[in-house]
């Protein structure tokens, strides 16, 4: 779980990155709401491992 959340937000980064070398336009949109939904995913992932460790405390 812990390696899922961590290549999400590697993901994101490279995303951001990509993004900053591309023009404004319909690539640089693409991007951005890719790099979103990137970090919506790792929050998600955050989230559960925060939610099982309360679980099990």
């Amino acid at each position: 779980m812990a390696e899922a959340c961590e290549l999400a937000r590697r993901l994101a980064d490279m995303i951001e990155r990509l993004r900053f070398c591309t023009p404004e336009g319909d690539q640089a949109q693409t991007l951005r709401i890719a790099e979103g939904m990137a970090r919506s995913v790792a929050d998600a992932v955050s989230d559960v491992m925060r939610s099982r460790r309360t679980h099990v405390a």
